[in-house]
């Protein structure tokens, strides 16, 4: 897959979406793209993820708006160490100072991902909610979903990471699209 995002000149992008409860973390997903074209500021997909961590306990709101239950977690998921170290693999190529974080929520999913003992996440992040309030200069109607329907994506799984991180690539892209108009 290549995209554009315009006017980012970053080796990578790190785009992510989590699903938690309570700041512990029970599904984590990810695209890494690679720029490929710095005049057109092209970048195609490096590599993807989608991991569910294991928990004994689900709270009742998390399970409702996920759909992910504890039973879900220990048939499908790893243990939170397995996904430090697979993260840990998948990023070690990767130049943190060179890479823009961008995520929904980057804010709230840099302290989830911190609290879940990650420590190596690129220092510059694009907030897609934060900074679709600036760009499309209104302070409501600013869910994943909606501005995603805007770009022309139509999500079906909301709140399951790997659904919600796919339509957050679209956003950023879209978002770059507008800005300056």
């Amino acid at each position: 897959m290549i995209v554009t995002f315009q006017n980012i000149k970053r080796s990578h992008i790190l785009l992510m979406d989590l699903e938690f409860d309570n700041m512990f973390l029970i599904q984590a997903a990810g695209l890494i793209f690679k720029m490929i074209d710095e005049k057109q500021f092209k970048y195609q997909l490096q590599t993807s993820f989608n991991f569910y961590i294991k928990r004994d306990k689900v709270g009742r709101y998390a399970e409702k708006i996920t759909g992910i239950n504890p039973q879900f977690l220990n048939d499908n998921g790893i243990a939170l160490e397995e996904f430090l170290e697979q993260y840990e693999d998948i990023m070690k190529d990767v130049d943190l100072d060179n890479t823009l974080f961008v995520s929904h929520g980057s804010k709230n999913d840099r302290m989830v991902l911190k609290a879940a003992g990650i420590d190596k996440l690129p220092a510059h992040s694009f907030c897609t909610y934060k900074n679709a309030s600036k760009i499309l200069k209104r302070s409501s109607n600013l869910s994943l979903s909606g501005i995603a329907k805007e770009a022309g994506w139509i999500t079906h799984h909301n709140h399951d990471a790997f659904s919600d991180v796919m339509a957050t690539a679209v956003v950023f892209s879209f978002l770059k699209s507008k800005e300056g108009e």
